[in-house]
């Protein structure tokens, strides 16, 4: 699957009233890019936050595919009246309050992603900062990932694969550099990726083997649970049968017997300590007893 790109348009919005040296440097456009799962900007109601370029809000954020973040204008309801009504005693609404402009930076965007998503691999494409044409910005990164990678291809495709592609590709010299650096900011997102997704696979055999000892947990993998097996590269576990069936599992059934064999090491150590605890109670009252003899006249 071919990577999509996202449509750029050159000019900017208004920056705000800042110092126009730090608006120029906030507003210029910066590229993220998520390599776990697709990240979805929807709640129930709204969107979650405003991420996007220009007039477009990105409600999703397609996994393996890089977006620009531009300034966006935002409205927001006027916290100064709302303050001076709290103040007053007055009881008023939100939707009472006047709304004013506010101008929310790339910058600010790509780094409240980044604190949100950089333990599951998003990662701003620092190289490709201030880049404004899309069309040079996809082939760069086309170089490192022409196709939509599973997590367990990425370690190898990042580095010996990006090379080789990005050696034979048609950059120029400056070009080649920054997909070089793109490559190496995408290598260390794969393993945050890779480390969540894994992960994820050891809880689904925990609670598999929970389930089958008869405590609580799942039964059968979900769809999300093949999802990861299948960019694992790992065989999706079927129902555990203790009865010794073909669909027994080695690693939820290595999980159970090392649980056994920890739980029986408890149970002894235990044991041990009750018939220790029941000599030294013996010896006491021995001593006790011995104590409270008539002496000899």
């Amino acid at each position: 699957m071919e990577t999509q790109q996202a449509q750029v348009p050159v000019a900017l919005p208004p920056m705000g009233t800042i110092a126009p040296e730090k608006a120029t440097q906030r507003g210029r456009t910066h590229w993220v890019c998520t390599l776990y799962k697709d990240i979805n900007n929807m709640g129930p109601i709204e969107i979650k936050s405003q991420i996007g370029y220009l007039d477009q809000r990105w409600t999703h954020l397609k996994r393996c595919v890089p977006y620009p973040l531009g300034n966006l204008i935002e409205s927001k309801p006027n916290l100064e009246e709302a303050a001076t009504a709290h103040s007053s005693s007055l009881s008023i609404d939100s939707s009472q309050l006047s709304r004013v402009e506010h101008v929310k930076y790339a910058q600010d965007q790509a780094d409240e992603l980044r604190d949100s998503y950089y333990e599951v691999g998003l990662r701003k494409l620092t190289p490709l900062l201030g880049m404004d044409d899309g069309e040079l910005v996809g082939r760069i990164f086309r170089a490192v990932m022409p196709f939509e990678y599973q997590i367990h291809e990425m370690a190898d495709e990042f580095t010996v694969g990006a090379k080789e592609r990005i050696a034979q590709s048609d950059l120029s010299d400056g070009e080649k550099a920054k997909a070089f650096e793109v490559a190496a900011i995408l290598a260390d997102g794969a393993k945050s990726a890779e480390t969540k997704a894994l992960a994820e696979y050891e809880t689904l055999i925990s609670s598999m083997s929970d389930k089958i000892a008869g405590g609580p947990g799942i039964a059968n993998p979900n769809p999300f649970h093949h999802w990861i097996c299948e960019q694992l590269n790992k065989p999706v576990p079927a129902r555990i049968d203790r009865t010794g069936g073909q669909n027994n599992q080695s690693a939820a059934i290595d999980i159970l017997a090392k649980r056994a064999l920890k739980e029986e090491s408890a149970a002894e150590s235990m044991s041990v300590q009750l018939e220790e605890e029941r000599a030294a109670r013996k010896a006491l009252e021995a001593r006790l007893a011995k104590l409270e003899e008539p002496k000899a006249a």
